[in-house]
């Protein structure tokens, strides 16, 4: 075996053999043949005999060596390929996956390992490097183990490991490894197998412990185990907490331990008697608990059988029964007082056991029945044979219901019929008794003899049947009330008031009913009625409907007293006046409408009258600085003031339609809106400008219907009631909520409003946490310039601008607000139905073009900046200051002129009437219409004169381009 292993050893014994026998053959031939040989020629003979044998023998001698080698080689050899052939056979059936790995990558696999590996071929597998089908959080262990075995040619233990399947899959597998040669090379042979359900029955196992454990934990009571030489092995936390030790203290620890010897020796004997009975124990005890306190215990012991089904333990459950008996100790000593107290009552009392038969019984029960107390001794019936036939049906019942010990107090009554004869009635309570640790030790009874009471409720009922007969069928409510507010009786007048039955009233606080700004006011008039100061009295009182709505009522209260002067209740009459004080409050609320309506419209009259001057003033400065700012007259350290001479103007200009926009003059580019978007851009510049002590938060449904809307007066809309709502929260801080939702208005909603319909409606709704709105003033919160801001925060346009485009765009405003609480400001546009327009974009570069403009305008210097601005945008412009003249010029040549630009406010020719004077003498010809502020221009107005663009003034450069260039390009509206 060795040459099998190593050839070239094999080869140099020989070599070496022959060469020992080569040096004595001819050592010891040469001297033979020197003493044997007698001639030379004997000599030459004997040495060519002598050669002819060394050739024979070595040849000979070679010959059985290398047969016995190759013999050697070929045993080994067979050897091999049988080892090899039972190592295969062996492998390829081992149940386990096993495989070779050579230079750390798969040299050769069982099936094992391909359904392991869930691969369908070896090549999958063969040459792959093992580190690949290692998880991640276990490839540095294996490439320690790999090392291992590599480098010190040392066997690695077994080690649980986690695979990666052909399919990414994890498998948990148990693995070890021993080095190998396989075929020339050195690696490793490596077992696996699969533990995957080996480890889903451990998790299940130990997730049932944890579960086992954690059930054990919750019982209140002690629990322990302990093996059968009495250690213990577990407890729960009741047990930890009881001992005042933790369960790492007491596990393997016997009583002798943790307890006093005393104690300990009892649990013993114990112990020893449950595993000779074989059969649960319960006994009473005691244990020593964390504070050194002896307490009285209920044990109870149960074995616990091991898996061969003997003895492997016992489990103990501890109960305190220390307050329990002192209790019981205590109740035995309150019986004596109870029974030397009711020996002297006047009612007649009992005491039965917990199967229902009498153990005390109070000698008064002679004087109610006329029975002595042997009587009921003697008989658990005794009582039942009393009751007058007609009451035992109820007393039975009775009996049955107090018999239950999860029942409280039980109260009847019913007749008896005494020794004599004679019937008295009964009122009779009995009471279930628990120790304190809720065990039931008996009933304790009292019967008391009301024949007399019983008899004046009689003679009372008549007379209450009587009144309540007038007071059910009073046409006005009327109610009881208690001294602490609570209805006693209301008839139904009263409850149908408020929208509710008389069931539903009574036993509930008149509070509870009471509109909350009324409460203090009635408080005050109870309070003058208990004390005497007024005997009777009235004042008005809202009540709540059960709808919501509110009850206006009248209502006339008096005391009603006992003989004796001693309150019993209050007796009110209510009347409903609530149409009365609707009407008067209609009434009011138009009369203040009508005031606000004069109002704005007086305001509008004087906005509409000073926009057309203000907004030449102001079409001079902008025009003026835009052709500034366009050229390179103005050197560059001016321009920020030119800037800024710009910036001002055009804040002048929105200042003009904020005018014009609460007095409903402005003019509205109205198109189909979705108003979401227009609340998500707001929110953006919000969160940015609003101090980080104020929380935004908004609530849209998903599908709110379309608004017909300006949308530049609708942001408008929105940043100013979300700025108002800010500056009320700008001290404390709060919560800012805009919510966006559709709304039906009823014809009760919009009674109020003017012009409003009942319909669908969009509403906006932005609350604040601040602090309020006065209600002294929230009727003037709308009105131009009011403001309760300091000076310099607020000029009181910001809610007169949201009410004017409010109205202008067929919607309403609502308010809500409590001081200290917040408010809420509710906005209601039309809903309308259809897509929104695309918003147009505005190319950076301004359109230009070289027509002919005739260009109107009774303000000369207005006139000569349009002219500039547009002759710098390539247009040929012939200015006219009288539409007189104008209109004389293009009468002379109508083609002269490709456009014609006119103003509308003019002497002696309004802009409009010149627009109809030209289409009549060229129909079609592009016209724009300027205007800063006119009843008479609106857009449908001028579509359909024939007008292709109407403009707001004061112009900018970039709209006047824009609408030149739209009204040349646009094709002739049709008529």
């Amino acid at each position: 075996m060795a040459s099998n292993r190593n050839p070239t050893l094999a080869a140099s014994k020989i070599a070496l053999l022959y060469a020992l026998l080569s040096v004595l053959w001819i050592l010891f031939s040469d001297q033979l043949l020197s003493m044997t040989a007698a001639t030379v020629e004997a000599l030459t003979m004997m040495q060519m005999v002598k050669g002819w044998m060394f050739v024979l023998t070595t040849s000979v001698l070679i010959f059985f060596l290398m047969r016995q080698e190759m013999r050697r080689v070929l045993r080994a050899h067979e050897a091999r390929q049988a080892s090899e052939a039972n190592f295969k056979l062996l492998v390829e059936s081992a149940p386990d996956a096993i495989y070779v790995q050579t230079g750390g990558r798969i040299a050769y696999l069982n099936r094992a390992a391909l359904k392991l590996f869930k691969a369908v071929s070896d090549d999958q597998l063969l040459g792959r490097s093992m580190l690949e089908m290692i998880a991640p959080p276990y490839r540095s262990l294996v490439e320690e183990r790999m090392r291992v075995l590599n480098d010190e040619k040392k066997a690695v233990p077994i080690r649980a490991h986690v695979y990666k399947r052909m399919d990414g899959t994890p498998v948990d597998v148990e693995v070890n490894a021993v080095p190998f040669n396989y075929k020339g090379q050195d690696g490793a042979l490596v077992f696996v197998r699969d533990i995957t359900e080996r480890k889903q029955a451990e998790d299940a196992l130990q997730h049932q412990f944890g579960y086992l454990q954690q059930l054990i934990n919750a019982i209140p009571a002690p629990v322990f185990f302990k093996d059968i030489g009495g250690a213990y092995t577990g407890c729960n936390a009741a047990f930890e907490e009881f001992k005042g030790l933790r369960r790492e203290d007491i596990i393997g620890k016997t009583p002798f331990d943790i307890s006093p010897p005393h104690l300990a020796h009892l649990y013993l004997d114990k112990d020893r008697e449950l595993y000779s009975q074989a059969k649960p124990q319960i006994y009473e005890g005691q244990s020593v608990n964390a504070d050194g306190e002896t307490r009285d215990i209920l044990f109870h012991k149960a074995m616990l059988s091991g898996a061969d089904g003997g003895i492997d333990g016992m489990v103990g459950v501890m109960l305190d029964i220390t307050e329990r008996k002192r209790t019981e100790a205590l109740l035995r000593e309150s019986q004596k007082h109870y029974r030397l107290v009711a020996d002297f009552t006047y009612d007649w009392e009992y005491w039965l056991d917990p199967s229902g038969a009498f153990q005390y019984v109070s000698p008064s029960c002679e004087r109610v029945s006329g029975y002595p107390p042997s009587f009921f001794l003697n008989d658990p019936q005794a009582l039942l044979h009393i009751v007058h036939p007609e009451d035992r049906e109820r007393f039975i019942s009775h009996t049955t219901t107090s018999n239950r010990t999860d029942h409280g107090p039980c109260e009847s009554e019913f007749r008896i019929i005494r020794k004599d004869g004679s019937l008295r009635w009964i009122n009779h309570v009995c009471t279930s008794v628990y120790t304190d640790d809720g065990t039931f030790i008996g009933r304790r009874g009292s019967n008391r003899d009301i024949t007399d009471q019983r008899l004046a409720q009689e003679a009372v009922r008549e007379t209450e049947a009587r009144f309540r007969t007038a007071f059910e069928n009073a046409a006005v409510g009327m109610a009881l009330v208690d001294s602490g507010g609570v209805y006693l009786e209301t008839n139904a007048a009263m409850a149908a008031m408020i929208g509710y039955a008389t069931s539903e009233l009574v036993g509930r606080k008149v509070a509870d009913f009471t509109h909350p700004e009324d409460l203090e006011r009635r408080g005050r008039f109870i309070d003058d009625l208990l004390e005497g100061k007024l005997t009777s009295g009235e004042h008005e009182r809202r009540f709540i409907h059960r709808d919501g709505s509110i009850v206006y009522t009248l209502l006339w209260a008096t005391v009603q007293r006992d003989e004796k002067g001693r309150f019993q209740y209050f007796i009110s009459l209510i009347q409903n006046i609530t149409k009365r004080v609707l009407a008067q409050q209609d009434k009011e609320r138009l009369e203040t409408q009508l005031q606000q309506a004069q109002k704005m419209e007086s305001l509008g009259t004087l906005a509409g009258g000073i926009a057309h001057d203000f907004n030449n003033i102001l079409g001079v400065i902008i025009g003026s600085s835009e052709l500034l700012a366009v050229t390179d007259a103005v050197e560059e350290s001016a321009r920020g003031s030119l800037s800024n001479i710009l910036s001002a103007a055009q804040r002048a200009r929105d200042l003009v339609r904020q005018i014009l926009a609460f007095s409903r003059h402005a003019q509205q580019e109205k198109i189909l809106l979705n108003f979401k978007a227009l609340i998500k851009e707001a929110f953006e510049f919000l969160r940015a400008s609003l101090p980080t002590t104020i929380q935004l938060h908004q609530q849209i449904e998903p599908r709110v219907g379309m608004i017909m809307a300006d949308p530049t007066q609708m942001q408008q809309i929105l940043l100013n009631l979300c700025t108002n709502a800010a500056h009320a929260m700008e001290k404390t801080g709060g919560a800012l909520h805009v919510r966006l939702s559709n709304a039906t208005l009823t014809e009760a909603d919009v009674r109020f409003d003017s012009g409003l319909e009942p319909g669908e409606f969009v509403k906006l709704e932005v609350t604040d946490t601040g602090h309020g709105i006065d209600p002294g003033i929230i009727n003037r919160i709308f009105d131009p310039y009011f403001t309760t801001k300091e000076k310099g925060k607020g000029t009181g346009l910001g809610l007169a601008v949201v009410h004017g485009i409010v109205k202008a765009h067929g919607g309403t405003i609502k308010v809500s607000s409590e001081i200290g609480q917040g408010t809420s400001i509710q906005v209601f546009l039309p809903a309308m139905e259809g897509q929104v327009r695309p918003e147009r974009r505005i190319a950076p570069d301004l359109p230009r073009g070289n027509e002919r403009v005739l260009l109107v305008d009774d303000e000369k210097v207005l006139a000569d900046i349009e002219k500039r601005m547009l002759n710098m945008l390539g247009y040929q412009v012939e200015i006219r200051t009288s539409p007189v003249e104008a209109l004389e010029a293009f009468r002379a040549n109508s083609r002269r002129f490709d456009l014609v630009i006119t103003d509308m406010t003019m002497p002696q020719l309004t802009g409009l009437n010149l627009a109809r004077k030209i289409l009549e003498i060229r129909p079609g010809v592009p016209i724009i219409l300027c205007t800063g502020f006119s009843e008479q221009a609106s857009e449908q107005t001028v579509l359909t004169i024939g007008i292709r663009k109407l403009l707001l003034k004061p112009l900018a450069m970039e709209s006047l381009a824009l609408a030149v260039r739209e009204a040349l390009d646009c094709s002739p509206p049709a008529i």
